[in-house]
């Protein structure tokens, strides 16, 4: 449903923003992978939810050229978007709208001795109600310190690719790509032919600080990972680098709700799924600012207990832990077959 309010907004609204839908494939790179995709397809069929299928080794690499895959899931409905010129496209319509839009103005306190009074660098600003939709930055709030942590994950563009270079990919429907570890590794072909692959390596944060955007050896580890699945791609110049933080609950899933009284919302937790679900968390947030009793406040999600995360440094600890986890759960689903 998520997936449709991105589209329908696009259509109704004429966003330029690279919207298509050319579904979505969850390849299977080792023989556990493969069973782990399988298993969790017919949980999903056990479940009702059609519109998805496994598709076998030379299915999968008709869609998407590489030894390494072993089949994948397939699932057609879901879509692509280019997340900036997406927010950009959302400003223009805002403005549009009446709205103002003030950025480079972060909010240095909040009070509420009546209405809620905001205060910035440049002045204050007094509000009947707030909605804090700050998701992976919300920790630097105390009323939502422990209700979500940030992580970091990181992104490698190659330089755009020639035709010799993708010959043997194919990769003509231009599906968007994950595999099937718990550290994740995603990709896609962009509009000009660049392979743009993301995942691997999560960063950590301690406390408030959020400067993690620099990942070096995830950097390094997403290059070889490009090299590994697709040796026609070794010797593409990667050209862009970056990284951000995602917002993770205790839970691994969104919460939203009241925060004290219904003058404030707050949203937290989409767990690297942003693009697609804060669009209906949006209209959610509407229907809770405005205290509408409707299918999506009444939604489970909503106004849910959320269990904290411990407190620092036992915080940073815990989620060290779970990351070593999961990713020697990975190194031992990508072990060598025996003989």
């Amino acid at each position: 449903r998520a997936v449709d309010t991105v589209g329908e907004l696009v259509a109704a609204e004429g966003l330029d923003c690279d919207y298509i839908r050319p579904g979505f494939l969850r390849m299977a790179t080792t023989p556990a992978y493969e069973r782990r995709i399988r298993r969790e397809i017919e949980l999903a069929h056990s479940l009702g939810i059609e519109g998805i299928e496994w598709l076998d080794r030379d299915a999968a690499r008709a869609r998407v050229g590489s030894d390494r895959y072993r089949g994948a899931w397939w699932e057609p409905r879901t879509a692509l978007v280019n997340p900036l010129k997406l927010v950009r496209e959302m400003k223009r319509v805002v403005v549009g709208l009446g709205a103002t839009v003030h950025e480079r103005s972060p909010v240095r306190s909040i009070a509420r001795p009546g209405p809620f009074l905001l205060g910035t660098a440049g002045g204050s600003v007094a509000a009947e109600r707030i909605v804090l939709a700050t998701n992976a930055y919300s920790h630097l709030l105390p009323p939502l310190r422990r209700k979500q942590v940030p992580a970091w994950t990181y992104v490698i563009a190659t330089e755009p690719l020639s035709g010799e270079q993708l010959a043997p990919i194919g990769w003509e429907g231009r599906e968007g790509v994950e595999d099937a570890r718990n550290l994740i590794h995603y990709y896609r072909r962009t509009p000009d032919d660049r392979l743009l692959m993301g995942g691997g390596p999560v960063g950590l944060g301690f406390g408030r600080g959020m400067d993690r955007d620099s990942g070096p050896a995830a950097w390094a580890h997403l290059e070889a990972h490009v090299r590994d699945l697709f040796p026609s791609l070794a010797g593409a110049r990667v050209t862009h680098r970056w990284g951000g933080p995602f917002s993770v609950t205790t839970d691994l899933t969104p919460a939203i709700g009241y925060l004290g009284d219904p003058r404030a919302v707050y949203s937290v937790g989409c767990i690297g799924h942003g693009v697609s679900m804060t669009h209906l968390n949006g209209q959610t947030i509407r229907d809770l600012v405005l205290e509408r009793d409707t299918e999506l406040t009444r939604h489970w999600l909503v106004n849910r207990r959320v269990l904290p995360w411990p407190p620092e440094p036992v915080r940073l600890g815990v989620s060290a832990a779970i990351r070593a986890y999961l990713g020697l759960e990975d190194r031992i689903h990508e072990r060598p077959a025996p003989g």
